[in-house]
């Protein structure tokens, strides 16, 4: 990314840092297609009298619904469809809800596939959820904690710990992704300085993108155009809410025509706030439509974040913990009051109506609360993800390190899938099955972690194919080119196989 002149000193620091593209060592999700037949997936549902959330367990955790009884409203914008696109890391993404995107720029790893979810139960009997995952890109373990903060709350809280169990310095990003109703709404936060992405270096495939500073509820390119609405938009875009880190709770509020607003408010560090919609233009409508239903798909995003954009990278140091609590639900406000054409003063309403309904007192004491029921004990296993993470703990059980911080002895894997199958044999024999010419291996790791059982491995028998091109790809992926090269070449030599080939063709 670049800068146009307008970012200050501050606005730089982490500017590009973490941002070059990463999929392994998972494999890409691109056999979708755009056929709807009906089909059955399974849902966690979490209720109070006031709320009713509804979770999707085998697409990244997403909030599907969150749906308020006393109201008889959708506060979130529901897609009717479930509709796989390609836009994320992995290809596979889909529209609507929200989402929790941790580890690494752009949509989680885990956005269309499975992860963990628990019930669990605080010292006073009252039941929580609790979602949950192994990051193997970076090694980080992550959690997020759903709380009704009481009994009739009209807000569901989401506390987040992510932990880095490592002995190296992790990449930390994350983002929570609302998508929310764009028909007729204004966008406002805390803070009138934003950063936006200008259009003008946008008009070509890979183009790199430029950044620059303004003030709400303006930015250069549109002139005099309102951009807190995003309909006003004729293109699609984002800006970056740059909240300040002396604000006790940030928030960020979607408001509507008939006095209903949706509204988040989280503790520090998850300072910013970034609106992010299609645009009015005949492309942002077809892709609304592309991901949901003609004439159904009208949504944006609210998000929250840690760095100043997307494109700021920061690092989570060895043994480092980041938690916070984010609450979402909503709030009444008289439109004439949040319509005023004067920014400061629009923000000022809206802000406080946010103190009135979530105080910033009071969710640093949830957030305290929910904190000493982070290590709280599962109660019963809801759906399982994959287990990598129970193969990180037998890794660390046979080299002697101590187990992973956060992860649950009980309700992981224990009988392995065929994608981890290999690694576990790796584990308790130092060897792995050795492939067929035509035969590709099903999963990979580049955790340097795993490096000295793939070299034994190797030096007990260098013409083993799946030995050879796990630990090539290892080494490639952690930028020792000319070892990998070596380790394929050799291999080749011996026993000519498509995926040694494939990667030899690649380097």
């Amino acid at each position: 990314p670049a800068s146009d002149g307008t970012l200050t000193d501050e606005q730089l620091a982490g500017f590009g840092k973490h941002t070059g593209a990463r999929l392994l060592p998972y494999c890409a999700q691109d056999r979708f297609s755009f056929d709807k037949p009906m089909r059955d997936y399974p849902v966690i549902r979490m209720e109070n009298d006031r709320l009713r959330a509804l979770f999707l367990p085998g697409f990244g955790g997403r909030l599907w619904s969150l749906y308020d009884k006393k109201l008889g409203r959708e506060l979130l914008f529901r897609n009717p469809v479930i509709q796989p696109a390609n836009l994320a890391l992995r290809c596979a993404w889909m529209s609507g809800g929200i989402e929790w995107n941790v580890g690494q720029l752009g949509h989680a790893y885990s956005t269309c596939d499975d992860v963990f979810f628990a019930r669990c139960t605080g010292p006073d009997g009252r039941p929580f959820l609790r979602m949950y995952d192994y990051l193997r890109t970076t090694g980080l373990v992550w959690q997020v904690d759903f709380h009704f903060p009481e009994e009739d709350s009209a807000f569901l809280a989401a506390h987040v710990r992510v932990i880095n169990p490592t002995d190296r310095v992790a990449p930390l990003y994350w983002w929570t992704n609302i998508a929310v109703p764009e028909t007729g709404a204004r966008v406002l936060s805390g803070c009138g300085d934003v950063i936006y992405i200008n259009p003008n270096t946008l008009t070509k495939e890979g183009a790199v993108h430029g950044y620059g500073a303004a003030r709400m509820p303006h930015l250069p390119p549109l002139g005099d155009a309102d951009v807190s609405y995003p309909e006003n938009f004729p293109y699609s875009n984002e800006y970056f809410f740059q909240n300040p880190p002396t604000d006790p709770a940030p928030w960020e509020a979607s408001l509507y025509r008939d006095g209903f607003a949706f509204v988040e408010r989280s503790t520090q560090p998850l300072r910013i706030r970034k609106m992010f919609c299609w645009g009015m233009h005949k492309g942002g409508r077809n892709w609304q439509d592309h991901l949901a239903l003609p004439g159904q798909g009208a949504y944006m995003e609210i998000q929250a974040g840690l760095s100043p954009t997307q494109c700021h990278g920061a690092d989570m140091t060895p043994g480092a913990v980041l938690r916070f609590t984010q609450c979402f639900g909503s709030m009444e406000l008289d439109p004439a009051l949040w319509s005023e054409p004067d920014w400061d003063a629009a923000v000022r309403c809206a802000g406080e109506e946010a103190e009135q309904v979530l105080p910033a007192a009071r969710l640093a004491e949830w957030d305290q609360a929910f904190t000493a029921l982070e290590d709280a004990p599962q109660a019963e296993l809801l759906h399982a993800g994959h287990g990598w993470g129970a193969l990180e703990q037998r890794r660390r059980a046979r080299m002697g390190e101590p187990p992973l911080p956060g992860w649950p002895e009980d309700g992981t894997h224990t009988v392995f899938s065929p994608e981890e199958q290999p690694w576990a044999e790796l584990l308790a024999d130092s060897r792995m099955t050795p492939l067929e010419p035509g035969q590709l291996p099903v999963s990979w790791m580049t955790d340097p972690a795993w490096r000295p059982l793939l070299t034994d491995a190797y030096r007990t028998d260098p013409s083993n194919a799946a030995v050879a091109a796990a630990l090539g790809v290892l080494e490639y992926e952690n930028e020792n080119w000319d070892e990998a090269a070596a380790i394929w070449r050799e291999n080749w030599n011996m026993q000519p196989t498509a995926i040694v080939c494939r990667c030899l063709a690649q380097n």
